[in-house]
């Protein structure tokens, strides 16, 4: 899910501690030829709950209303800033 946020946003509000995270990194246990056993580290996963993070965006909303950056009019329209064309297939074979 996309939240207009940029990641220094993000680690500021988890220090805060108005938003939760749970960070973890996937390891896998793998053995050499000589028979030592090694973990492997991929990259740290964070996962930030979907409803923290729509929490969010609407109080973003409300503030960019408040100070008269957007009026509400505009964050509601009736057209959305996209186009559903990449989900339709190219090629008919490939369905």
């Amino acid at each position: 899910m996309f939240c207009p946020v940029t990641r220094a946003a993000v680690n500021k509000r988890m220090k805060e501690g108005r938003l939760s995270a749970f960070l973890f990194h996937s390891t896998e246990i793998k053995t050499n030829w000589f028979g030592k056993k090694r973990v492997k580290r991929e990259s740290p996963y964070i996962l930030i709950p979907v409803s923290e993070a729509k929490g969010w965006k609407e109080e973003l909303e409300r503030e960019a209303v408040r100070r008269g950056y957007v009026d509400q009019k505009n964050l509601e329209g009736n057209e959305p800033d996209w186009h559903g064309e990449f989900l339709q297939w190219k090629d008919k074979r490939k369905k």
